[in-house]
C-alpha cells in the first residue's frame, strides 16, 4: 500500500521543528481530546503517533504552538491534520484546525506569525488559505483557488445593512464556467 507521504522524509521534517515546552505526551493528550481519529491511530500494534507528531512553538508571547502529524492512518489525498494551540501552563485552546499538503508559519506586523497551508481539491485543483491572528484566535485573511499553475483570489461575499431598501438585479455576463469553475455576474444596487 503507498503512503501519502515519502517515509524517507519524516525523520527530515522532525529534524526542522522547533523546540517547545509542550511535551509530546501533553500534545497527544490534547489531540486525543479535541479530535477522535487520533485515538483510533493511537492504539493501532507497531505504530507511534509520537513519532509522527510535530510540534513547532510558532509564538513565545503568547505561546502558541503548531502540531502537525504525518501519518497514513490521518492522512487522506495527501492532505495531512494540523493544529494550532495557545498554551498557557494549565490550559490549551485550540485556535485552528485544518488539513493541508504544505503548511508555512509567515512573519507578520504583529507578535504572532500568520499561518499559510495549502490543500489538494483535486489532482489538479488546490485552494490555499493564509490566517491571521486577532483577539486570541485565528481568522482566515486571505484565500486563494490554485490550479495549472495560477494562483487567484477567492471572492468575498458583500454585506449589506439590514436597514433599507434595495432592488437587487442580477444578469449573467458569461454563460461559460472558467478554469477555476466559477461564473461571471453583474450585481446592480439601486
Amino acid at each position: 500500500m503507498a503512503h501519502a507521504y515519502p517515509n524517507a522524509m519524516i525523520p527530515l521534517l522532525f529534524a526542522a521543528a522547533v523546540s517547545t515546552g509542550l511535551t509530546a505526551e501533553r500534545a497527544l493528550q490534547l489531540l486525543e481530546r479535541d479530535y477522535g481519529n487520533i485515538t483510533a491511530c493511537s492504539h493501532d500494534p507497531g505504530r507511534s503517533l509520537r513519532d509522527v507528531l510535530e510540534r513547532r512553538q510558532i509564538s513565545k508571547n503568547p505561546d502558541v504552538v503548531l502540531l502537525t502529524v504525518y501519518d497514513s492512518c490521518l492522512c487522506f489525498a495527501q492532505n495531512c491534520p494540523f493544529w494550532v494551540y495557545r498554551v498557557g501552563a494549565r490550559t490549551a485552546t485550540k485556535i485552528l484546525e485544518s488539513v493541508a499538503v504544505d503548511v508555512n508559519v509567515v512573519p507578520a506586523d504583529g507578535a504572532v506569525p500568520d499561518i499559510d497551508f495549502i490543500a489538494h481539491q483535486s489532482a489538479m485543483r488546490k485552494n490555499e488559505w493564509r490566517y491571521t491572528y486577532r483577539n486570541g484566535t485565528y481568522v482566515e485573511s486571505e484565500a486563494w483557488n490554485i490550479y495549472r499553475g495560477g494562483r487567484k483570489p477567492v471572492g468575498r461575499p458583500v454585506t449589506l445593512p439590514a436597514t433599507g431598501r434595495y432592488l437587487l438585479t442580477v444578469a449573467p455576463v458569461g454563460y461559460e464556467m472558467d478554469p477555476y469553475g466559477t461564473y461571471a455576474f453583474t450585481l446592480s444596487i439601486h
